[in-house]
């Protein structure tokens, strides 16, 4: 599904732009902009936060933002850094994961 926007981030979801979001209940979230956990990874609970950080489902995330289809919670963001915007926040990588 093609989104209204424009940019596409240069590396979603990796070195330069990624981070893992672990919720009350161990739901882990790509992104701190979703906040109703529309694209969950996981849990922190019953999986390697590392092998979440490495699986299909942040793959395929990936894939789609480097293609351009965007999921419904990322077509507004603002959240990457393209030619057009800059990101508004910073975040390291998460622990244990090597880049």
């Amino acid at each position: 599904m093609q989104s209204p926007r424009k940019e596409v981030c240069p590396k979603p979801f990796g070195k330069d732009y990624g981070k893992l979001v672990v919720l009350w209940d161990g739901t882990v979230i790509p992104c701190c902009v979703d906040y109703n956990a529309t694209l969950t990874l996981g849990n922190a609970w019953n999986e390697k936060v590392t092998d979440l950080w490495q699986g299909a489902a942040i793959d395929s995330l990936r894939q789609q933002h480097l293609s351009g289809g965007f999921p419904g919670v990322c077509v507004n963001c603002n959240e990457c850094e393209t030619e057009k915007t800059t990101k508004r926040f910073f975040f390291a990588t998460p622990a244990g994961v090597k880049t």
